[in-house]
């Protein structure tokens, strides 16, 4: 009769325990991007998912934009470029 001694290492991981965790973190990661992303349980309702500021008032913008073409100088007509370097 021989002495023999069975070691396991304790590597592995791949039990039930491991997909529970896993599917639980993706579960809580969906939850998130659902409820900060797309509004949760308002988005259900079919309500914005924030209210404005002040209900019944509208807000009209009516931007006043003046735009001035910058004045030619030298008799240069037109091209809107820089005049040509003096020749030596």
């Amino acid at each position: 009769m021989s002495d023999q001694i069975n070691v396991n290492s304790g590597s592995g991981g791949g039990g039930a325990g491991t997909v529970v965790a896993v599917l639980l973190v993706l579960l809580v990661v969906v939850v998130l991007v659902w409820a900060l992303a797309f509004g949760g349980f308002a988005s259900l309702s079919g309500a914005p998912a924030s209210s404005p500021a002040n209900s019944g008032t509208t807000i009209n913008v009516k931007p006043n934009v003046n735009v001035q073409a910058p004045s030619s100088t030298g008799g240069n007509s037109g091209t809107g470029s820089a005049p040509a370097p003096a020749k030596p």
